[in-house]
């Protein structure tokens, strides 16, 4: 059946597929927004509707319609870690980090000061 493409026949184009994509992305935004909604940042559901003309000798014959349907989210960020500058066994520098305390990679235990493993260097 023939159908003006407007904003109301847009949920029916393509077998409904296009509404099912929005509500996806709709579920999926507010499953972000229950994992980390705290961080009081802006999700967005942006619909992206490309119309192409078909061109035969100067006269449109046809429009072909590309609908795009894009979630964004807030990157994931990991809390700042504090590393510090050290050597593997061939010399060659690397990163080391203590996962005992992320916020001082020098921090050392009892249970390495009684190995005679120094503290704080």
């Amino acid at each position: 059946m023939k159908m003006r493409f407007d904003a109301g026949s847009l949920m029916m184009v393509d077998d409904e597929r296009v509404k099912a994509a929005i509500d996806l992305n709709l579920r999926q935004l507010a499953a972000d927004i229950d994992d980390r909604g705290s961080d009081g940042a802006k999700r967005s559901l942006t619909l992206q509707i490309d119309l192409t003309p078909s061109v035969h000798e100067g006269c449109v014959t046809s429009v072909d319609a590309e609908i795009q349907i894009t979630a964004k989210t807030p990157p994931r960020r990991t809390r700042p870690i504090s590393m510090k500058l050290g050597a593997d066994k061939s010399g060659k520098p690397m990163l080391e980090f203590n996962d005992a305390s992320l916020d001082d990679p020098r921090q050392g235990t009892l249970d390495e000061a009684r190995k005679g493993e120094s503290l704080g260097r």
